[in-house]
């Protein structure tokens, strides 16, 4: 938390701005000469000063005026002042007020202290009068500050008190045993999958909550609880699993060491204390995982197609090569290795492209037909291994769409491509397309295997892959990519599927510049 300040009302001699402070002043006197002997000795003390000269008055006023200083006059034509200050502690509680009056007797200063008078001076209109009002308005502004240092305190305080409560990262504070002073939810939740419910707060110890589940990590802990180093800090990663068959949960567990109050105090107090933070990394375990699943799995993929060019060259360069028939096949495969190895080279590109934030379409009116012949022709000798028939469908054979002829044609490739290799032999694959709505739609349909609901939701996520697909090339971020570029282009994909029928993806493009 900050270190609160008078801030504003500072001035450069390190007095008190008190006209800053009060700027607007509430004066409740009936008699306009000691009202103006008054206002006299407030100037340049104050801000603005409102007078009134009754009870009555000065209550209209204390609501349209909103003073931040009353001073009123014990005993007034309509009122005394006990009433007025039982006014202002019932409306305004904590409004600074300073009763001022000619009685010298004491039992009128107790009982006006009593009532909620901040201070209390008698109307001496000596040559020390102004002074004497100074003095006392200094006094009420240092106890307001202090007030607002208190409020400022509790409020930031209480604010880091709801942030640590709400936190989705654990927290707790320990002392030199291991026992759980403090903790919040999120850390009660990890301390429950280690140790059970237990229902008396006192006996929760992080240590003995660890040995069952991890004794290194809870001898490292012990070890630290017993250093009197106070600049302590331990960090290491916890697998916790509740059952040997649930999935593991992996948290990452930070420990510092901290000294309440001042260090000699502390030691003979014994008060050090220990911070644990703990997060939940487990989406992030998971993500590295797949990363480096994906860059294995990516070197393994374009070994294979890479060998194939090699090999076909080889045949092809030898003096007793192929006939050629057999040569021309082998070019078709060449060529059909190659796109494999710069597909998979692309989706990797592509996906780091999105994520620097530096994906660029530039659209513009191209031939649908144009794509889908570009296509064909690219996935045609692929198709042909696995006898899968691939079409096209055309509602209209002049018909446009407004988009990045790069992109489109990377949005495309990807659907065929998933479309072949998720379809089994003798299938068919139909590319489709027609004027919507003010948009254009270009549908990519199989009859494959089809896409489970439950994986649906996830399909266009990165580097998402289908369990039951493992066995097939590819690096997870081909529908990720080929959904960023339907986004960048402000259009939309939609996912149909049945299990066993197909899978059918809907591209809709607007009609033209957004």
């Amino acid at each position: 938390m900050s270190e609160p300040t008078d801030g504003p009302f500072d001035v450069e001699d390190g007095q008190l701005d008190t006209a800053a402070l009060f700027s607007n002043v509430l004066m409740i006197e009936d008699e306009p000469s000691h009202a103006k002997l008054i206002a006299r000795a407030l100037r340049g003390v104050v801000g603005t000063v409102h007078h009134a000269p009754t009870g009555e008055e000065a209550f209209k006023l204390l609501s349209s005026t909103l003073p931040e200083l009353v001073l009123c006059d014990l005993r007034l034509p309509d009122m005394d002042g006990l009433r007025i200050l039982e006014t202002i502690r019932s409306a305004r509680p904590g409004l600074p007020t300073i009763v001022m009056t000619s009685s010298s007797d004491l039992n009128d200063a107790v009982t006006v202290m009593r009532a909620g008078a901040w201070d209390y001076m008698v109307k001496a209109f000596d040559h020390s009068f102004a002074e004497r009002v100074n003095l006392v308005i200094t006094r009420c502004a240092r106890r307001k500050l202090q007030q607002m240092r208190e409020l400022q305190v509790r409020a930031e305080r209480d604010a880091f008190a709801a942030a640590v409560r709400s936190s989705p990262d654990g927290m707790a504070v320990v002392d030199r045993e291991g026992g759980i002073v403090f903790s919040n939810e999120s850390f009660l939740k990890l301390y429950e999958q280690l140790a059970g419910r237990v229902d008396e707060p006192e006996s929760r110890n992080i240590v003995t909550a660890l040995s069952a589940k991890n004794e290194e990590a809870a001898a490292q802990l012990a070890s630290v609880f017993v250093n009197e180093d106070a600049d302590t800090v331990l960090r290491f990663e916890l697998c916790v699993a509740e059952n040997e068959d649930d999935a593991p949960t992996f948290y990452e567990m930070m420990l510092t060491s901290t000294l309440i109050g001042r260090a000699s105090e502390s030691a003979a107090l014994d008060i050090r204390r220990f911070v644990i933070w703990t997060r939940d990394i487990t989406d992030k375990k998971a993500q590295e995982r797949f990363q480096r699943d994906v860059l294995s799995t990516t070197s393994h993929d374009l070994k294979g197609p890479l060998g194939a060019i090699l090999t076909s060259v080889e045949l092809l360069n030898d003096e007793n090569g192929p006939a050629a028939d057999k040569a021309e096949e082998m070019i078709n495969r060449i060529g059909s290795c190659a796109r494999t190895c710069v597909t998979l080279i692309d989706e990797l590109l592509s996906a780091r492209r999105i994520q620097d934030g530096v994906l660029i379409v530039r659209p513009n009116w191209i031939s649908v037909a144009e794509v889908f012949e570009d296509v064909i022709l690219d996935y045609r000798s692929m198709a042909r291994d696995k006898s899968i028939e691939l079409d096209t469908e055309l509602s209209d054979e002049n018909l446009d769409v407004y988009a990045d002829k790069l992109g489109i044609r990377r949005i495309l490739a990807n659907l065929v491509s998933n479309a072949i290799k998720y379809t089994p032999k003798g299938g068919r694959v139909l590319l489709q397309a027609k004027r919507g709505d003010r948009t254009v739609l270009i549908t990519v349909a199989d009859n494959g295997s089809g896409i489970e609901p439950e994986a649906r939701p996830h399909l266009f996520d990165r580097y998402t892959r289908l369990d039951k697909h493992t066995g097939v090339e590819g690096t997870g971020l081909g529908l990720f990519v080929t959904k960023s570029i339907v986004d960048a282009h402000s259009g939309t994909i939609e996912l149909k599927s049945q299990v066993g029928a197909g899978t059918t993806f809907i591209i809709s493009f607007p009609d033209g510049p957004t």
